[in-house]
């Protein structure tokens, strides 16, 4: 399996019969492309930070500040189409380049996207095994103080609202819809604060799941498990994972 910064994974720390394979620094990179008054075009790396790319978008007077604070890199973001309940990453994406596993062997590959390639958290990975270089488009002409306030802005409230310090995978499920929150469901539950082994429902935000001491990965997995029984039970709604999980059936 292909990872990032493995910022959203859970691995199970049993036997794992898998080979990974990780992007290096020939990957870390943000380029300028092309720019006009209406748009900038940036080329990156899969292994680039997400925020290096905030970051060189704003200097160039590109807004991402949506992306502010999100650990990982920028082939994790694409792949997951993070960001925030509104607006994904790929919305900016106009094209990638990849390398795909096929009859013949390893071949790289480069897709143009479209609308139908990605939807909220999902992306349509097709025959991509491993993902290479990110192809952006972005509005410019916005004011890089006021796009690094914001960014600022986001950051904070971010760690207002989230256990940015504890030790976690990040946000556990994905939102049900765009007006329900899987963190509110749980909440709702009366989970916070719930623990099983060595792992804990957050208690500043219900969709993380905190290292609370010593948990083992099969601590967290069945946490998840009970989590999604407790949603199933009482809204009738099935939280999908937004973690990736490796070595768990």
């Amino acid at each position: 399996m292909a990872v990032g910064g493995c910022t959203n994974i859970l691995f199970n720390d049993g036997f794992l019969d898998i080979c990974v394979i990780k992007p290096g620094r020939d990957f870390d990179f943000v380029l300028r492309t092309e720019s006009s008054k209406s748009w900038t075009c940036l080329h990156a790396g899969a292994s680039c930070s997400l925020q290096k790319l905030v970051v060189e978008a704003a200097r160039l007077g590109c807004d991402l500040s949506f992306l502010a604070g999100i650990p990982g890199t920028v082939g994790g973001a694409v792949l997951g189409n993070c960001g925030n309940k509104k607006t994904g990453i790929v919305e900016f994406v106009e094209k990638i380049e990849f390398i795909s596993t096929e009859k013949n062997g390893p071949l790289i590959r480069e897709r143009t996207l479209n609308a139908g390639d990605y939807s909220y958290r999902f992306f349509n990975k097709g025959n991509l095994k491993v993902l290479t270089d990110v192809y952006l488009k972005i509005p410019a002409g916005s004011d890089r103080n006021s796009i690094f306030k914001k960014i600022r802005h986001t950051i904070k409230e971010k760690k207002a609202a989230q256990p940015t310090k504890a030790l976690s995978a990040g946000c556990f499920f994905k939102n049900p819809g765009p007006d329900i929150s899987a963190g509110e469901l749980i909440d709702r539950c009366g989970l916070k604060n719930f623990m099983f082994g060595g792992a804990r429902v957050s208690v500043k935000h219900a969709n993380f799941i905190e290292n609370a001491g010593n948990a083992t990965a099969r601590d967290i997995f069945i946490l998840s498990k009970i989590i999604k029984h407790y949603v199933v039970q009482r809204f009738n709604i099935e939280l999908e994972y937004e973690v990736r999980l490796a070595g768990f059936e």
